[in-house]
């Protein structure tokens, strides 16, 4: 088998400022303890390309129940809240896009 990428790899791109505070405005808008209420948090999330394709990959699979051996009300409940929170965010990223 042949290795896809030996260590100690060769670095091919150092960031930048611009993309390391990037970054750091994504992971900040990340961290749900940053917002008063979970539409503040998401709502802040939509407004950063970064940090939204982040969360919509995260929501994605949260919501993928074959995860659970056996999904309560619970666990449909909390997917039906993703559900309306990754389509907010579909929308604000198909507004980043065209806007």
């Amino acid at each position: 088998m042949e290795d896809i990428d030996v260590y100690p790899c060769v670095v091919t791109h150092s960031i930048t400022d611009e993309e390391r505070n990037e970054i750091k405005t994504a992971l900040n808008l990340l961290n749900h303890h940053t917002a008063s209420s979970r539409e503040e948090y998401i709502a802040h999330i939509s407004e950063n390309r970064l940090a939204l394709r982040v969360k919509m990959h995260d929501l994605e699979n949260n919501m993928d129940l074959t995860r659970i051996p056996q999904p309560t009300t619970k666990d449909f409940a909390r997917v039906e809240r993703y559900r309306i929170e990754y389509e907010f965010l579909t929308n604000a990223l198909h507004n980043c896009v065209s806007g």
